[in-house]
């Protein structure tokens, strides 16, 4: 037992160090959430600048390190992905909006296409006893009807989006803050 003394020395030092570090992020998670709630459309269009200037500046990161490493090899990958991110960026930035509107049809088709898929494999496992056929016949089912509401209704299909992140964000953010006080209570135990 005395040579769990050290570790847990150790542990609490630790402890006494970072807890903060959760509630911090915590705090800012939960603030995003609630911007992102109250404002949906500006916080979506900053999510989309915020990805998009980072595209560029990958991309440009890539495109440097594609040209300065050119003899250690890969040159024509890196020089793909540093113009395909220079190209993602410049779409993103240049046209925020359509790019949201695209993001909704591509999560719309996804959810039409994995509720029929899934709802195929339900129906093929109805003949296995305790499958759970039934509820992934009813999750099916809701992905599916989840994208054609939103392929039927774009705006609402993005307005839904953000507020999933937001409600998500808050979520997160009280679960964090909830984890740096478990760490500071821990620490103190110790």
């Amino acid at each position: 037992m005395s040579n769990l003394v050290p570790l847990e020395d150790g542990l609490k030092q630790i402890a006494s160090k970072v807890w903060y570090w959760p509630v911090v992020r915590g705090v800012l998670t939960i603030a995003f959430g609630l911007l992102t709630l109250l404002w949906p459309v500006s916080a979506g269009l900053a999510i989309i600048l915020v990805i998009g200037i980072y595209a560029l500046v990958e991309g440009v990161v890539e495109l440097v390190e594609a040209v300065r490493y050119r003899a250690a090899g890969g040159f024509v990958v890196r020089l793909v992905l540093a113009l395909l991110s220079l190209a993602f960026g410049l779409v993103l930035v240049l046209a925020p909006v359509r790019s949201a509107i695209a993001l909704v049809w591509v999560i719309g088709l996804w959810a039409v296409v994995a509720g029929l898929v899934n709802a195929v494999v339900a129906l093929a496992a109805r003949a296995v006893p305790g499958s759970g056929w039934g509820w992934m016949l009813g999750s099916a089912l809701l992905t599916l009807l989840f994208g054609v509401l939103v392929l039927v209704n774009v705006t609402a299909g993005v307005l839904a989006i953000l507020w999933l992140i937001g409600a998500y964000a808050l979520v997160l953010g009280v679960l964090l803050i909830a984890l740096g006080l478990q760490i500071r209570a821990v620490g103190k135990r110790l």
